[in-house]
Protein backbone atom coordinates (compact mmCIF):
# COMPACT_ATOMS: atom_id res chain seq x y z
CA UNK A 1 0.00 0.00 0.00
CA UNK A 2 1.39 3.40 -0.94
CA UNK A 3 1.62 5.99 1.80
CA UNK A 4 -0.89 8.15 -0.03
CA UNK A 5 -3.48 5.38 0.34
CA UNK A 6 -3.62 5.68 4.14
CA UNK A 7 -6.50 8.18 4.35
CA UNK A 8 -8.66 6.02 2.12
CA UNK A 9 -7.83 2.93 4.19
CA UNK A 10 -8.70 4.69 7.42
CA UNK A 11 -12.01 5.76 5.96
CA UNK A 12 -12.88 2.14 5.24
CA UNK A 13 -12.73 1.20 8.92
CA UNK A 14 -16.24 0.82 10.29
CA UNK A 15 -15.66 2.96 13.38
CA UNK A 16 -19.33 3.85 13.88
CA UNK A 17 -20.47 0.28 13.26
CA UNK A 18 -17.99 -1.05 15.82
CA UNK A 19 -19.14 1.41 18.45
CA UNK A 20 -22.77 0.63 17.70
CA UNK A 21 -22.08 -3.10 17.99
CA UNK A 22 -20.36 -2.57 21.32
CA UNK A 23 -23.21 -0.45 22.65
CA UNK A 24 -25.67 -3.16 21.63
CA UNK A 25 -23.92 -5.43 24.12
CA UNK A 26 -25.47 -3.96 27.29
CA UNK A 27 -23.56 -6.23 29.64
CA UNK A 28 -20.24 -5.29 28.05
CA UNK A 29 -20.94 -1.57 28.22
CA UNK A 30 -22.18 -1.90 31.82
CA UNK A 31 -19.01 -3.72 32.86
CA UNK A 32 -16.81 -0.97 31.46
CA UNK A 33 -18.96 1.74 32.99
CA UNK A 34 -18.80 0.11 36.43
CA UNK A 35 -15.00 0.16 36.29
CA UNK A 36 -14.92 3.80 35.26
CA UNK A 37 -17.43 4.83 37.92
CA UNK A 38 -15.53 3.29 40.82
CA UNK A 39 -12.26 4.80 39.61
CA UNK A 40 -14.05 8.15 39.34
CA UNK A 41 -15.29 7.88 42.93
CA UNK A 42 -11.72 7.35 44.13
CA UNK A 43 -10.48 10.24 42.00
CA UNK A 44 -13.14 12.63 43.23
CA UNK A 45 -12.51 11.79 46.88
CA UNK A 46 -8.74 11.98 46.55
CA UNK A 47 -9.01 15.37 44.86
CA UNK A 48 -10.75 16.61 48.02
CA UNK A 49 -8.96 14.66 50.74
CA UNK A 50 -5.46 15.10 49.28
CA UNK A 51 -6.08 18.56 47.91
CA UNK A 52 -3.10 20.42 46.39
CA UNK A 53 -0.89 17.32 46.43
CA UNK A 54 1.06 17.48 43.15
CA UNK A 55 0.99 13.68 42.92
CA UNK A 56 -2.73 13.88 42.10
CA UNK A 57 -1.63 14.23 38.49
CA UNK A 58 -1.17 10.44 38.51
CA UNK A 59 -4.77 9.92 39.63
CA UNK A 60 -5.97 12.13 36.80
CA UNK A 61 -3.79 10.25 34.35
CA UNK A 62 -5.19 6.96 35.63
CA UNK A 63 -8.68 8.22 34.84
CA UNK A 64 -7.58 9.25 31.35
CA UNK A 65 -6.17 5.79 30.72
CA UNK A 66 -9.46 4.25 31.85
CA UNK A 67 -11.28 6.43 29.33
CA UNK A 68 -8.85 5.26 26.64
CA UNK A 69 -9.63 1.65 27.52
CA UNK A 70 -13.34 2.30 27.06
CA UNK A 71 -12.83 4.01 23.71
CA UNK A 72 -10.40 1.39 22.40
CA UNK A 73 -12.59 -1.52 23.41
CA UNK A 74 -15.59 0.12 21.77
CA UNK A 75 -13.82 0.39 18.40
CA UNK A 76 -12.39 -3.18 18.70
CA UNK A 77 -8.77 -2.15 19.31
CA UNK A 78 -8.24 -4.70 22.06
CA UNK A 79 -4.45 -4.94 22.06
CA UNK A 80 -3.87 -1.17 22.39
CA UNK A 81 -6.43 -1.26 25.21
CA UNK A 82 -4.07 -3.59 27.10
CA UNK A 83 -1.46 -0.83 27.16
CA UNK A 84 -3.96 1.63 28.59
CA UNK A 85 -5.01 -0.92 31.24
CA UNK A 86 -1.41 -1.30 32.34
CA UNK A 87 -0.92 2.48 32.42
CA UNK A 88 -4.05 2.78 34.58
CA UNK A 89 -2.56 0.45 37.19
CA UNK A 90 0.92 1.97 36.95
CA UNK A 91 -0.37 5.50 37.55
CA UNK A 92 -2.26 4.33 40.63
CA UNK A 93 0.98 2.80 41.89
CA UNK A 94 2.87 6.03 41.20
CA UNK A 95 0.31 8.07 43.12
CA UNK A 96 0.48 5.71 46.10
CA UNK A 97 4.23 6.38 46.30
CA UNK A 98 4.74 9.96 45.15
CA UNK A 99 1.92 11.41 47.25
CA UNK A 100 4.27 11.19 50.25
CA UNK A 101 7.54 11.68 48.33
CA UNK A 102 7.58 15.21 46.92
CA UNK A 103 11.37 15.29 46.59
CA UNK A 104 11.38 12.14 44.48
CA UNK A 105 8.53 13.57 42.43
CA UNK A 106 10.70 16.59 41.72
CA UNK A 107 13.50 14.29 40.63
CA UNK A 108 11.09 12.48 38.32
CA UNK A 109 10.37 15.79 36.60
CA UNK A 110 14.01 16.90 36.41
CA UNK A 111 15.86 13.67 35.66
CA UNK A 112 14.69 11.49 32.73
CA UNK A 113 16.91 8.67 34.02
CA UNK A 114 15.00 8.39 37.30
CA UNK A 115 12.51 5.57 37.18
CA UNK A 116 10.51 3.44 39.61
CA UNK A 117 9.39 -0.05 38.75
CA UNK A 118 6.25 -1.70 40.05
CA UNK A 119 8.36 -3.89 42.34
CA UNK A 120 10.09 -0.83 43.84
CA UNK A 121 6.78 0.65 44.89
CA UNK A 122 5.43 -2.61 46.30
CA UNK A 123 8.63 -3.13 48.28
CA UNK A 124 8.32 0.39 49.65
CA UNK A 125 4.79 -0.28 50.88
CA UNK A 126 5.81 -3.64 52.33
CA UNK A 127 8.55 -1.97 54.36
CA UNK A 128 7.05 1.38 55.25
CA UNK A 129 3.26 1.56 54.84
CA UNK A 130 1.49 0.75 58.09
CA UNK A 131 -0.38 -2.58 58.01
CA UNK A 132 0.15 -2.92 54.26
CA UNK A 133 1.28 -6.53 54.48
CA UNK A 134 -1.73 -7.57 56.55
CA UNK A 135 -4.16 -5.61 54.41
CA UNK A 136 -2.82 -6.71 51.04
CA UNK A 137 -2.98 -10.35 52.14
CA UNK A 138 -6.62 -9.93 53.12
CA UNK A 139 -7.26 -8.44 49.68
CA UNK A 140 -4.94 -10.85 47.81
CA UNK A 141 -3.49 -7.73 46.20
CA UNK A 142 0.18 -8.43 45.48
CA UNK A 143 -0.31 -11.97 44.22
CA UNK A 144 -3.08 -10.86 41.87
CA UNK A 145 -1.14 -7.77 40.78
CA UNK A 146 1.98 -9.73 39.88
CA UNK A 147 0.08 -12.31 37.86
CA UNK A 148 -2.08 -9.75 36.08
CA UNK A 149 0.85 -7.46 35.31
CA UNK A 150 2.95 -10.26 33.86
CA UNK A 151 0.12 -11.43 31.60
CA UNK A 152 -0.93 -7.98 30.42
CA UNK A 153 2.71 -7.00 29.76
CA UNK A 154 3.05 -10.10 27.59
CA UNK A 155 0.12 -8.84 25.50
CA UNK A 156 1.51 -5.30 25.34
CA UNK A 157 4.98 -6.47 24.26
CA UNK A 158 3.69 -8.99 21.76
CA UNK A 159 5.31 -11.99 23.46
CA UNK A 160 2.54 -14.05 21.88
CA UNK A 161 2.05 -12.38 18.48
CA UNK A 162 -1.57 -11.96 17.52
CA UNK A 163 -2.93 -12.06 21.06
CA UNK A 164 -6.04 -9.86 21.24
CA UNK A 165 -5.88 -9.19 17.49
CA UNK A 166 -8.55 -10.52 15.14
CA UNK A 167 -7.90 -8.60 11.92
CA UNK A 168 -5.29 -8.94 9.18
CA UNK A 169 -5.81 -5.42 7.86
CA UNK A 170 -7.24 -2.20 9.22
CA UNK A 171 -10.23 -2.31 6.91
CA UNK A 172 -11.42 -5.53 8.58
CA UNK A 173 -11.18 -4.18 12.14
CA UNK A 174 -14.26 -5.46 13.97
CA UNK A 175 -15.37 -7.06 17.22
CA UNK A 176 -14.40 -10.64 17.95
CA UNK A 177 -14.39 -13.23 20.73
CA UNK A 178 -11.38 -11.62 22.47
CA UNK A 179 -13.65 -8.84 23.73
CA UNK A 180 -14.74 -11.01 26.63
CA UNK A 181 -11.18 -11.59 27.82
CA UNK A 182 -10.31 -7.92 27.39
CA UNK A 183 -13.32 -6.91 29.47
CA UNK A 184 -12.29 -9.30 32.23
CA UNK A 185 -8.75 -7.93 32.28
CA UNK A 186 -10.09 -4.37 32.51
CA UNK A 187 -12.27 -5.34 35.45
CA UNK A 188 -9.23 -6.88 37.10
CA UNK A 189 -7.23 -3.70 36.47
CA UNK A 190 -9.91 -1.53 38.07
CA UNK A 191 -10.14 -3.94 40.99
CA UNK A 192 -6.37 -3.82 41.49
CA UNK A 193 -6.47 -0.02 41.63
CA UNK A 194 -9.34 -0.22 44.11
CA UNK A 195 -7.51 -2.68 46.38
CA UNK A 196 -4.23 -0.77 46.11
CA UNK A 197 -5.88 2.43 47.30
CA UNK A 198 -7.68 0.57 50.10
CA UNK A 199 -4.39 -0.91 51.30
CA UNK A 200 -2.31 2.26 51.02
CA UNK A 201 -3.89 5.71 50.87
CA UNK A 202 -7.32 5.07 52.39
CA UNK A 203 -6.05 4.77 55.95
CA UNK A 204 -4.66 8.33 55.83
CA UNK A 205 -7.48 10.04 53.94
CA UNK A 206 -10.64 8.07 54.72
CA UNK A 207 -11.93 10.56 57.30
CA UNK A 208 -12.28 13.20 54.57
CA UNK A 209 -14.25 10.95 52.20
CA UNK A 210 -17.98 11.56 51.76
CA UNK A 211 -20.25 8.98 53.40
CA UNK A 212 -21.83 8.02 50.08
CA UNK A 213 -18.36 7.43 48.61
CA UNK A 214 -17.39 5.28 51.60
CA UNK A 215 -20.47 3.14 51.04
CA UNK A 216 -19.60 2.73 47.38
CA UNK A 217 -15.95 1.87 47.99
CA UNK A 218 -16.68 -0.62 50.78
CA UNK A 219 -19.47 -2.33 48.86
CA UNK A 220 -18.73 -5.99 48.29
CA UNK A 221 -16.11 -6.33 51.03
CA UNK A 222 -16.96 -8.73 53.82
CA UNK A 223 -16.94 -7.77 57.48
CA UNK A 224 -13.54 -9.26 58.40
CA UNK A 225 -11.84 -7.46 55.52
CA UNK A 226 -13.45 -4.13 56.47
CA UNK A 227 -12.39 -4.66 60.07
CA UNK A 228 -8.84 -5.52 59.05
CA UNK A 229 -8.64 -2.40 56.89
CA UNK A 230 -9.96 -0.25 59.74
CA UNK A 231 -12.41 1.48 57.44
CA UNK A 232 -16.08 2.13 58.11
CA UNK A 233 -19.00 3.93 56.51
CA UNK A 234 -19.63 6.09 59.58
Amino acid sequence: MAATDLPSVLRTIRWDDNVATFCKKPKAAARVEACLRRTAVWAQQLETADKENPALCFVREAQVQGHYVAALLAVALYKPAAGAMRALVENALYYSFFRSHPQELGTLVRDPAYFLQKSDIIEYHQQHTERFNENEQKLALVQHLNGWYKEISGIVHGQIPGRWVNHAELASLSHGPMLGEALTKFEEAADLVHKLFLATVARDLWHDFAKEARETLLHGLNGPVKQALGLSIA
